[in-house]
């Protein structure tokens, strides 16, 4: 990222000195994170992440930049939905673009909630022909997150802008 430094200076005989400067920062983004289970919520399982900064900055402190996720990658099946369900099958991250986290000090945000919640727990448990027939059912898909830094362009509320990090993996 750059940026411009503007610079007067008055010398003790009057006269001045105008000098602008171009200042070039690297903008820093996680390496990757880690993901801990914390807790059950429910049917939900509650995970702590962790940012690692770059080995290039590895003390750089993500705290306060914005964290949201997206569907990537691999979809579903979702086994536990089936036909004539009235339910919309649960392939993909279902985080809309108000759904995000903000960075604490020491690279963690938390919590992220993952898994069917518990309406759509109790109705799979009584019709879902998959668990039934086979006494489990569930579904995997893609997930990438991303990060919007102060340094970001046109930041709104919230951000529209985002840079991948990491790599995709599933839920």
């Amino acid at each position: 990222m750059a940026d411009t430094f503007n610079a007067a200076w008055t010398a003790p005989d009057g006269t001045t000195e105008q000098d602008t400067f171009v200042i070039n920062v690297p903008v820093v983004r996680p390496d990757h994170e880690t993901t801990t289970f914390n807790s059950w919520a429910g049917p939900n399982g509650l995970w702590k992440q962790t940012l690692f900064p770059p080995g290039s900055d590895p003390t750089f402190d993500f705290s306060g930049e914005i964290v949201p996720e997206f569907a990537a990658g691999q979809a579903g099946p979702d086994m536990c939905w089936f036909r004539g369900s009235g339910r919309i099958p649960f392939n993909k991250v279902t985080n809309g673009p108000d759904i995000f986290w903000i960075v604490d000090p020491g690279n963690t945000y938390s919590f992220d909630g993952v898994g069917y919640g518990n309406n759509l727990v109790n109705f799979y448990r009584k019709n879902s022909p998959n668990l039934k027939r086979f006494g489990s059912c569930g579904t995997r898909f893609g997930q990438e997150m991303g990060i919007h830094a102060p340094s970001d362009p046109a930041p709104s509320n919230p951000p529209t802008t985002y840079t991948p990090y990491g790599s995709t993996r599933l839920c």
